[in-house]
């Protein structure tokens, strides 16, 4: 079960490298996470259950909140070491919504380039 906390400072998650709007819900399943962002002042202790993202929703609040961003943004937090799915699935949404050529261009070649 994932721990869903509202965001009421903006932050870019070192380990995700996405970026939270205030406003936005912080969605982890990691409790000492939750704890460090909580201490910090990124997200407040009004904790909501949630059930976990379908597989099938390309839509789900992490890579909402990457394309959310300008191009610049997206380009700077999408990189190599993002996981080649994520990066699938957000050129997907990508495709689907804004299809900023840039962003769309970006997200290619990081699929296509070899490790």
């Amino acid at each position: 079960m994932e721990t869903a906390c509202p965001v009421v400072k903006e932050f870019r998650d070192k380990h995700t490298k996405v970026i939270y709007q205030v406003g936005s819900e912080y969605v982890s399943s990691d409790e000492e996470r939750v704890a460090i962002l909580k201490g910090k002042g990124f997200i407040t202790d009004e904790v909501k259950e949630t059930e976990e993202p379908s597989e099938e929703d390309p839509k789900a609040e992490k890579d909402e909140s990457i394309l959310d961003g300008t191009a610049a943004e997206v380009i700077d937090a999408v990189t190599s070491e993002t996981a080649k799915d994520e990066v699938a699935a957000l050129l997907k949404v990508e495709k689907a919504e804004k299809n900023r050529k840039t962003v769309v261009k970006h997200l290619e070649a990081l699929l296509n380039s070899e490790e």
